[in-house]
């Protein structure tokens, strides 16, 4: 499978304050994406402060599934990026 997944636009709840994306949630992202490692924290809260200050592209939106897990949604193509 991998991180790509295809879901009902009906199940997703949008999330439009992209600030409920918790520092912790930034920091794995970052190293999960191979942005930073875990020994680079400075620049990790770094960079995690100005995600949340960041748009997503249009038409991505952020969203939380029913476990509050983050992922992203474009509502264009219904494809979905798990964090």
């Amino acid at each position: 499978a991998g991180p790509w997944s295809r879901i009902s636009a009906e199940t997703i709840q949008v999330d439009e304050q992209l600030k409920t994306w918790m520092l912790e949630e930034r920091s794995q992202y970052l190293e999960n994406q191979g942005i930073v490692t875990a020994k680079q924290e400075q620049l990790s809260r770094f960079l995690s402060e100005l995600l949340v200050e960041c748009a997503l592209p249009a038409p991505w939106q952020f969203c939380r599934d029913e476990n509050q897990i983050v992922f992203f949604w474009n509502q264009n193509t219904n494809e979905t990026s798990w964090v």
